[in-house]
This record gives C-alpha cells, structure tokens and sequence, in this order.
C-alpha cells in the first residue's frame, strides 16, 4: 500500500522535466514574429500541450507502448517544427542556449 500511496503523490520524471521545458518554451515562442506566431509557435505549443495530455493518459493507461509511440511522433513534429523555424531565423539561437537542460 505505500508504494502505491508514494506513486500517487510523486510526480514521473518525464512528466516534471516536460513542464519545465514547456515553462522555457511557451514564453520563447510568444516572442515569435507575428507574421508567423499563428503558424509555427501555435503548432509547436500545441504539440507541446499536447505531449503533456500524452504523458497523463500514459501514466493511468494499462496499455502504455501506443501511447508512448504518439509521445514519440509529437516529439519528431516538434523538433521538426522547432529546426523548421530556426533555420528561418524566428526562433533564435539565443534562445535555445537557455534551454532547461538537467
């Protein structure tokens, strides 16, 4: 009965580290230009959000693995996105240097 108690009150590790990526990267891509705010930053954030909906229904799923494969497809469209928009110089280079990296 502790372990379970334990579990519930602690939060997975993913789960905590993507808040916090998520914490750098929503006010980063607000400072987007606005020509393309609508485009990349509400895609990225979107997939961002929805990595977070992902990584709940994982935790409190029995049938994890084709969650996580979703998890890992949101992954590969938003570093996708994120190399689509610095290679146009929207998202700064400046800014992924104060990435939260652990």
């Amino acid at each position: 009965m502790q372990r379970n108690q334990r579990n519930r009150t602690e939060e997975p590790v993913i789960f905590t580290r993507w808040l916090d990526f998520l914490a750098w990267l929503l006010p980063t891509t607000e400072k987007f230009p606005k020509r393309v705010r609508f485009t990349f930053a509400n895609r990225i954030n979107n997939l961002g959000l929805d990595i977070v909906e992902d990584l709940v229904e994982a935790r409190y799923s029995p049938n994890k693995l084709p969650i996580l494969q979703r998890i890992n497809l949101r992954l590969e469209n938003c570093g996708f996105s994120s190399v689509s928009a610095t290679r146009r110089i929207i998202f700064p280079i400046k800014a992924m240097n104060t990435l939260p990296v652990s």
